[in-house]
C-alpha cells in the first residue's frame, strides 16, 4: 500500500515543513518512509513544494508512481516518483509519449494487465480548442507496442448539462480490466462505445494487440453501484452516543473505520491503540499502532492517512 501525505497540512505556510512517503507491507510492516523538506511557494498564496499531481498510478511489474511538481532550481517542474512495491526502493521510470502527441499531453490513468509485463496509459491531448483521448500498451522497458487516439474525445461538448455530466462520469475511469488473461476495455464516454481489446503473444512470443469487438456504451445506464452501506452499531441512538460504558479504557477516541464485516476500529489519539468493536458495541478486539509503525509519529500519521485511504475495502487489520 503506496501513499503519501502531508504532515503539517497541504497547504502550510512553513518553510520547514515535511512531505512524507510512505509504502507499507501487507502485514502492516513499512516498507518505505521517505521524508522530504517542503520549500516555501515562492508566489503569493503558492503551497510550499513537493505537492503530488494527481494520485498513485500502477504498472506491471509490481511498480506505482505519482506525479509531483518540486523545485528545480529557481523553477518548477513535474517529476514521476516511481517505486518497486516489493521492496520499496525508488526506481528510475521515464513513460514514453505516444507519435504526435509530445505537447499538451496530460495522465489520466494507468491499467496493469495481470500475468503479462503490459501496462495500458491512458493520456489527454489537447492541443488548442481540441480535446483527444490517446492510448497506448507499454512493457516492462517503457517500449511503446501499440497506441491508439480517438480524436475529440475530450473536446468540449456544446450543451454545458451533459458536459458537466460527462466530465463527472469519466471520474469512474475509461480502462477496464477484462475476464481473460490479456483483455481490457476502453469506454469512450462522448462517442458512447466500448472498445475491446486483448493482448496475446504469437508464435515467435511478440506482444499483439488485437480489436476484439466494438459495442455501444451508455455510461447513463452503466454508472457503478453505489457501495452498499455498513449497518450502524446497535447502539442508543440519541444526539450523542457515550462510549464509556461499552469502551471504558478508549479516552481519546480519534478516527472511525467502518468495516465490511459489521465491525468498526475506533483509535485512541493518546495511546494508539485500535480498538474493534462488534454490532452491538462490545469490544471484540485490540491492538496498537506502535507494533507496525514504532514510536516514529510521522510514521504514524502516514499511516493512518494510508488506513483511511484504505477504508472501503474491508476491516483494519495489523499485527496478524
Amino acid at each position: 500500500m503506496l501513499g503519501f501525505g502531508y504532515p503539517a497540512g497541504f497547504g502550510s505556510d512553513g518553510w520547514e515543513e515535511r512531505f512524507v512517503v510512505a509504502l507499507f507491507a501487507p502485514d502492516g510492516k513499512p516498507l518505505l518512509i521517505d521524508r522530504r523538506i517542503r520549500q516555501g511557494a515562492r508566489v503569493l498564496h503558492g503551497s510550499p513544494l513537493p505537492v503530488t499531481w494527481g494520485g498513485v498510478h500502477l504498472l506491471s511489474g509490481n511498480r506505482a508512481f505519482f506525479q509531483v511538481m518540486d523545485w528545480v532550481g529557481n523553477d518548477t517542474a513535474f517529476e514521476k516518483w516511481a517505486y518497486d512495491l516489493s521492496t520499496g526502493t525508488r526506481i528510475d521510470l521515464e513513460l514514453p509519449k505516444p507519435p504526435r502527441t509530445s505537447e499538451h499531453l496530460g495522465l489520466v490513468e494507468t491499467l496493469p494487465l495481470t500475468g503479462t509485463p503490459l501496462s495500458v496509459v491512458h493520456w489527454s491531448h489537447h492541443p488548442g480548442n481540441q480535446g483527444h483521448a490517446v492510448f497506448a500498451m507499454i512493457n516492462d522497458a517503457q517500449r511503446i507496442l501499440w497506441h491508439l487516439t480517438v480524436t475529440n474525445e475530450l473536446t468540449r461538448i456544446k450543451d454545458s448539462d451533459l458536459q458537466n455530466q460527462t466530465r463527472k462520469a469519466r471520474a469512474d475511469g475509461s480502462l477496464r480490466s477484462g475476464t481473460n488473461l490479456g483483455q481490457f476495455d476502453i469506454l469512450l464516454y462522448k462517442s458512447r462505445r466500448r472498445i475491446r481489446l486483448l493482448a496475446a503473444t504469437d508464435k515467435r512470443g511478440w506482444w499483439k494487440i488485437t480489436r476484439r469487438d466494438e459495442s455501444p456504451f451508455d455510461w447513463q445506464q452503466h454508472r457503478p453501484s453505489p457501495k452498499p452501506s455498513v449497518p450502524l452499531l446497535n447502539l442508543p441512538i440519541a444526539d450523542e452516543i457515550d462510549l464509556a460504558p461499552t469502551i471504558p479504557a478508549l479516552k481519546h477516541p480519534g478516527w472511525i473505520h467502518m468495516g465490511g464485516d459489521d465491525r468498526i476500529n475506533i483509535v485512541d489519539t493518546k495511546s494508539l491503540e485500535i480498538f474493534t468493536l462488534d454490532r452491538s458495541g462490545r469490544e471484540v478486539g485490540r491492538d496498537v499502532v506502535q507494533k507496525t509503525v514504532g514510536d516514529d509519529l510521522e510514521a504514524i500519521m502516514a499511516w493512518e492517512v494510508l488506513q483511511l485511504a484504505y477504508m472501503e475495502h474491508g476491516p483494519l487489520k495489523i499485527g496478524h
